[in-house]
């Protein structure tokens, strides 16, 4: 979901004038807050193969590689 309005953020780089870009931007924020699917989920990085992953995998989904538990995010902002 959020790779997609990444893009729809590029529209207009596509040849999409102005007022599509806007109305296409708008759609696509009111599909989002009817969604409500919370803020975006936390990631990293596998130390390995470099793939963007969820922050609480024990696995890389890309390269199987085994990742370390990491600290709470509590305990990060303290």
């Amino acid at each position: 979901m959020w790779a997609l309005d990444r893009r729809i953020r590029h529209v207009s780089e596509i040849g999409l004038d102005t007022e599509s870009a806007r109305l296409l931007r708008e759609s696509f924020d009111d599909l989002a807050s009817q969604l409500a699917l919370g803020p975006e989920p936390l990631t990293r990085q596998c130390p390995k193969c470099r793939t963007i992953g969820m922050r609480n995998a024990t696995v890389c989904g890309n390269c199987w590689t085994h990742l370390d538990a990491l600290p709470d995010e509590d305990a990060d902002a303290a």
